[in-house]
């Protein structure tokens, strides 16, 4: 085993190779202290059975190899508000933009203000009606923006049962109709 090491050592050989041949046994026991003296010639990472382990000398002269997690186990990293505050209720209020980021991140998307136009003037739009008002908008990015207002809450989705079976229709909730009022409201004041 120390013979691969010292084989990945001397022809840069990557961790991630070396370590998938060593197995589990790398993150553990003397293996483990005689690798993670060597890690730093090495890299600060191996893979062994597609889990990554870091070198962590933080806390004592021995250095251990700690697990990191996966790509798929780590939490997405947000953008810094522009209040810099690092979520609701840490900043003070008069400075912290974060409800207004998470919604201009909503109806930034495409056709998100088309949307809610086209339901606003009609009061209850089903799909159909919607796409028509929209003709330039593919099925799947109507559908997407649909889904974005309503995990917003901008907009409700009723499945009815009518005379013709059943269908779909979509109204504004009154967040949705406020902010619509407040757009125009701004817009009529920036435009001559």
């Amino acid at each position: 085993m120390l013979a691969l090491l010292l084989f990945a050592r001397a022809t840069a050989v990557s961790m991630a190779a070396v370590s998938a041949g060593l197995g589990y046994a790398l993150a553990r026991g003397p293996v483990a202290r005689r690798l993670a003296r060597m890690v730093p010639a090495l890299g600060t990472a191996s893979l062994v059975f597609g889990v990554w382990y870091a070198l962590d000398a933080s806390t004592d002269d021995r250095p251990r190899l700690t697990r990191r997690p996966l790509a798929s186990e780590r939490i997405p990293s947000r953008d810094l508000p522009p209040c810099g505050c690092s979520g609701p209720g840490f900043a003070d209020p008069a400075t912290c933009y974060c409800g207004v980021e998470d919604i201009l991140r909503v109806i930034r998307r495409r056709y998100s203000l088309a949307v809610m136009s086209a339901i606003h003037g009609r009061g209850t739009a089903r799909y159909n009606e919607i796409a028509a008002a929209l003709p330039q908008a593919s099925s799947s990015t109507l559908a997407e923006t649909l889904h974005a207002l309503e995990a917003a809450r901008l907009l409700v989705r009723h499945d009815l049962d009518g005379g013709a079976g059943p269908h779909t229709a979509y109204v504004l909730t009154p967040s949705g109709v406020k902010l619509l009022s407040r757009l125009r409201l701004l817009l009529d004041e920036v435009q001559p």
